[in-house]
């Protein structure tokens, strides 16, 4: 005959078994329901700049693919081989599957910032703008305008690579790496601070470098921001 006491620990084990099984089917459709929620709610990043400030390629680096890949067609998600220059170009963000990133063409030397914009859109959650060695004054309105449209707003130098070689070069052995990168980045934040765009961050990277300067920081700072976007 069975001991009342196993009988009692056999029948605690079933019971415990059962509600683990209930409880396990219970967070179904709370699990359905948080990825269609997340599917439904995709992040669109836009990274734009002027013409020869490696957008492009700054692209590329940020999801991790090489020259020779295509880009994921928006029509049929065949793959095939775009044309940057002529029209944006999306790919898939693979540390985010719920986020796309678009490679727009170049703001060219004659184009105004509203003219650009125009073809920049709305529906974009963030945009990272790439700029050569300085803001001029049609960068500087073009980063006004995206940042009043209520974007999020990265500045990202994407060649600080150059300059600091042409640092190295003209200093010599009064070289100083971290004080070099400080007077890069000053030199942004104080444009963006008398324009009133003090909460735009500044990242200073370079594309071919990644293990150098602010590149991991920038992809933790994005997929914070997206997870922001996300929610």
């Amino acid at each position: 005959m069975e001991n009342r006491t196993d009988a009692t620990e056999a029948r605690l084990r079933e019971l415990k078994a059962c509600y683990q099984e209930a409880k396990k089917y219970s967070k179904v459709n709370e699990i359905e329901y948080f990825l269609l929620s997340r599917e439904a709610a995709k992040v669109s990043i836009a990274v734009i700049g002027q013409s020869g400030s490696g957008v492009s390629t700054l692209v590329k680096a940020l999801i991790g693919q090489k020259k020779q890949e295509a880009a994921v067609d928006d029509n049929d998600d065949k793959f095939y081989n775009p044309d940057p220059t002529s029209e944006a170009v999306r790919y898939p963000y693979r540390w985010s599957p719920n986020t796309v990133i678009w490679d727009h063409p170049g703001l060219k030397t004659a184009q105004q910032p509203e003219q650009y914009l125009s073809n920049i859109k709305d529906e974009y959650n963030i945009v990272l703008i790439a700029v050569p060695d300085h803001i001029d004054e049609c960068l500087l309105k073009l980063i006004t305008a995206v940042y009043y449209k209520g974007k999020t707003v990265y500045v990202i130098r994407t060649k600080a690579d150059i300059d600091i070689h042409t640092a190295k070069r003209r200093q010599r052995s009064k070289f100083n790496w971290k004080k070099t990168l400080k007077t890069m980045r000053d030199q942004y934040t104080e444009i963006l601070g008398k324009a009133k765009l003090n909460k735009v961050p500044v990242f200073l990277v370079s594309s071919f470098e990644l293990q150098q300067f602010d590149f991991f920081w920038l992809q933790d700072c994005l997929q914070k921001d997206i997870m922001g976007h996300e929610r």
